[in-house]
């Protein structure tokens, strides 16, 4: 099962400080990823440890293990869009850990590395460079040549987008003029409700509590509002450049919003 998802690249593998997965890490990342648009398989493996996912939005399927030690990811699909979603692919996982940390109060920081194919038995980790990548496994342990089976992972997501009949560089001019103004509630709830399901994600980009918000369909609207309200009582990064940052972070759950706030800033000029 895991040859068939490697055909492509090489699972992305994270694993945390204690070198075990925290307990409920596992089941609370697949529900979070199931509520970002993930799909479950029809056929699935007949282990309690791993399940398949579909992303219609990535064009891939997406193999999750639980190895107690690390947590594996495998990406499935033709080979060139595979390596183009990878980036993506990454952001997204790393958005769902961070909630699941949060409503858990665990780390959300991880190492991160890909699976050595060569022994199969450790994670090979890249140097700062990016230029090579060495082999946990002290059998296995001799540093090689990074090739895009491992450095698809690594490589920034595609994110900047032109609003339509603008050049980049107008954006850019644009957008200068008009980040210098502090955001403004109504503003940001007419930007964002395209994004209103994905208010936990804009919080933990925003840096402020989400814990207490109830995850309510009904509730949700409420709970955007809750959440630009706290960032902007609490006076840190209250910007036009904090929001960007956050819909780049996570390009597929936002994207519509950074489509809107780009027309924005724009037509603030």
């Amino acid at each position: 099962m895991r040859r068939q998802f490697s055909e492509s690249c090489d699972p992305l593998v994270l694993s945390w400080e204690e070198n075990v997965i925290p307990q409920g890490m596992y089941p609370a990342l697949v529900v979070s990823l199931l509520k970002e648009e993930f799909k479950m398989l029809k056929r699935q493996v007949p282990y309690r440890n791993a399940i398949k996912l579909q992303s219609t939005d990535l064009g891939v399927n997406v193999l999750l293990v639980d190895t107690i030690e690390w947590l594996e990811i495998h990406c499935d699909g033709p080979a060139g869009p595979v390596q183009d979603v990878c980036p993506k692919l990454r952001v997204l996982v790393h958005g769902s850990i961070q909630s699941v940390s949060s409503k858990f109060s665990y780390s959300s920081n991880t190492l991160e590395g890909t699976l050595c194919q060569a022994c199969t038995a450790g994670v090979c980790r890249c140097n700062k460079a990016g230029t090579s990548i060495t082999c946990t496994n002290g059998d296995c342990s001799k540093a090689r040549e990074i090739g895009s089976r491992q450095s698809c992972w690594f490589k920034p997501p595609a994110t900047d987008s032109v609003p339509c009949g603008a050049s980049a560089d107008e954006v850019s001019s644009d957008k200068s003029t008009s980040k210098k103004k502090t955001p403004e509630l109504k503003q940001l709830m007419k930007i964002f409700m395209p994004s209103v399901n994905h208010y936990e994600l804009i919080g933990i980009g925003l840096d402020v509590d989400v814990s207490d918000l109830q995850p309510l369909p009904t509730m949700t609207i409420m709970n955007l509002r809750l959440v630009f309200q706290r960032w902007m009582d609490s006076g840190e990064d209250v910007n036009w450049d904090k929001l960007i940052e956050v819909c780049e972070d996570f390009p597929e759950q936002l994207g519509k919003a950074k489509n809107k706030l780009d027309n924005f800033l724009l037509q603030t000029k």
